[in-house]
């Protein structure tokens, strides 16, 4: 009778999936989610802090749009490498290199004095970082099944607008309050103060992180098993063909491709708003560079929101595709009225407004379709690709605004092409099915 009792009352004490995958998230996320918060704002500083150094160093509105592209040729070659080595070594030692190296060469931005020596910097900050994303996006699929990962990659994205929130903001203040301190320019202190931040937490990353949940010191045995029960029996992607585990294979394959011109699309509408937001702002309303870093921080504001909203809706309907699609022609429309200039002051900020909402809405959404079609062998290689093809928009973007700008004097052109492609990205993610619900 006893034994009975006891072991009814064991069986009713037995943790829930829901209860081991909150405690999962509530371990893990918060710390992806600032780590996500630094590199945006590391790699999107620039915005705020090209309106005072580009006088200093000679730099040109197109010059600025170069070098901003620059980033994005090292973050492309070493993607799909960082992700085999946290598939490889682990986490830990791969967050740990990333944000270690990567907030070193944030802080040595304030030796850059001419501009070549900005576009150097920008092409380190890509090598550096390459990885950080995928790897992520990659680790959270190893923690929660696919029916979860909408919202899961909600919260951890939502760090790109939060770093908009408080990023320039937080950048035009230190480079106010430190002006001139100890003989530096404010923007040089910025860069070495935010540098110095992200150097301590990747140090942290080691102690915090758990490379897979059977590692995991902060789960017992039992929700453990309850955990990878709860992953194998999600539904999993096609099955691996004979030969998906060659690299080569899995980036050319139709899916990859398919995903990476969407993904292309969300980028490029995403830089235009992380490096030209400011610069917009200011043509439409004017503005001392505090009050354009406030407005500024209200466009990532919606957008949170849009993560946040979009990211659960996905999660209830299970309809990805249809999100993504959706947000990138809502989206499309948006930059196309900006680019046709029927708006105007106020008008076109609010108009900036409803595309951010849609732009970073799409990304979560998007991010949580890569794992579930594809195999965990091909996941490794093939959400790295996405991110390395796709993050070519990075170069492209920022240059095609700022020529737009030099050539015709306004950013019409270049907002265009931006609208054009995410309407056709719209249509790809729509008519490339690999399931009825993805």
């Amino acid at each position: 009778m006893r034994a009975n009792v006891h072991t009814q009352l064991a069986g009713s004490a037995a943790p829930t999936q829901g209860a081991v995958l909150n405690r999962v998230a509530w371990r893990i996320l918060p710390f992806l989610f600032i780590c996500y918060v630094l590199c945006n704002i590391d790699r999107s500083n620039v915005a705020i802090a090209h309106l005072e150094f580009s006088a200093e160093i000679g730099l040109s509105a197109a010059q600025y749009g170069l070098g901003a592209s620059l980033f994005f040729i090292g973050y492309i070659l070493f993607e799909v490498p960082s992700n085999l080595m946290l598939e490889r070594f682990g986490a830990r030692i791969t967050l740990t290199r990333i944000m270690v190296l990567w907030g070193l060469v944030t802080a040595g931005f304030m030796l850059v004095s001419s501009v070549e020596g900005f576009y150097l910097a920008r092409v380190l900050l890509g090598i550096a970082e390459a990885g950080f994303l995928p790897g992520m996006i990659l680790y959270l699929s190893y923690w929660f099944p696919a029916a979860r990962r909408g919202r899961i990659t909600a919260w951890f994205t939502l760090g790109i607008p939060v770093a908009g929130v408080i990023g320039s903001p937080l950048s035009s203040y230190l480079m106010v309050a430190f002006d001139g301190w100890q003989g530096l320019s404010g923007w040089k202190w910025m860069f070495i103060i935010e540098g110095g931040i992200t150097v301590v937490l990747g140090a942290l990353a080691w102690f915090v992180l758990a490379d897979k949940p059977a590692t995991a010191s902060f789960l017992s045995d039992t929700e453990k098993t309850v955990l990878i029960q709860a992953l194998a029996q999600a539904p999993a992607g096609p099955a691996q063909g004979a030969h998906s585990s060659k690299a080569l294979a899995i980036v050319r394959s139709p899916v990859t491709l398919a995903l990476s011109f969407v993904y292309f699309a969300i980028v490029m509408s995403m830089v235009v708003l992380n490096y030209w937001a400011p610069s917009l702002i200011k043509d439409a309303i004017g503005g001392t560079t505090g009050s354009i870093a406030l407005y500024s921080a209200g466009l990532y504001a919606v957008g949170a929101l849009g993560m946040i909203m979009l990211g659960w809706l996905s999660d209830r309907y299970q309809r990805r595709r249809a999100f993504v699609a959706g947000a990138l022609v809502i989206g499309a429309l948006a930059y196309g009225l900006i680019a046709s200039q029927l708006t105007a002051g106020f008008g076109a900020y609010y108009t900036l407004v409803f595309a951010a909402f849609f732009t970073y809405g799409a990304m979560p959404v998007f991010w949580s379709i890569p794992a579930s079609v594809m195999s965990r062998q091909q996941a490794v290689v093939g959400i790295a690709a996405i991110s390395a093809l796709a993050n070519v928009a990075g170069m492209v973007g920022p240059a095609v605004i700022g020529w737009s700008k030099g050539a015709t004097g306004h950013y019409s052109a270049g907002i265009y092409l931006l609208s054009t492609c995410m309407v056709l990205a719209a249509g790809v993610i729509l008519l490339k099915r690999q399931s009825a619900k993805a």
